[in-house]
């Protein structure tokens, strides 16, 4: 990258714009590098969430190697049958 390409990039009205687009793409991969995406498709919920309720529960999720942490954004119902968690 030269100095007019930096300077051009910089000089962009769209460079506002930039933390906004690289938050929501990170915030788009995540789920599906840690295994939320799948967990969600194969145990979505039937019912609505009963039992005892715990808000903003810290919880992480993925392989040994790469590791999504989820903090103080979960909210998990535990009951009889089962738990059920929702971000």
């Amino acid at each position: 990258m030269n100095y007019s390409s930096l300077h051009f990039f910089l000089e962009s009205p769209l460079l506002p714009l930039m933390p906004f687009v690289l938050f929501l793409g990170i915030s788009t991969i995540l789920p599906f590098l840690g295994g939320w995406a799948s967990l969600a498709t194969h145990y979505r919920a039937t019912q609505a969430a009963t039992g005892e309720r715990f808000r903003f529960v810290s919880g992480s999720m993925g392989s040994r190697f790469f590791t999504v942490n989820y903090g103080s954004c979960l909210f998990v119902s535990v009951r009889d049958v089962g738990k059920i968690s929702a971000a």
